[in-house]
């Protein structure tokens, strides 16, 4: 899911604002897409916590100056 969830390129000063809105909107779709989930991964559980650290690194890696 974070594969289909992550936009393919990285965010620039110019971007980042439409980057973080696709990302958001990607991440309700897929929500919306598969009923539960949202509820399931708010709620603690075991998951692999290197996938949901993905769109983070993602968005701080880029965010920096």
């Amino acid at each position: 899911m974070v594969e289909r969830i992550l936009p393919p390129d990285d965010p620039t000063e110019h971007t980042w604002r439409s980057w973080l809105a696709r990302l958001a909107w990607a991440m309700h779709d897929e929500f919306l897409a598969v009923p539960g989930y949202a509820a399931r991964v708010a709620h603690p559980h075991r998951h692999n916590p290197a996938s949901f650290g993905r769109p983070r690194e993602r968005v701080e890696a880029n965010a920096r100056p």
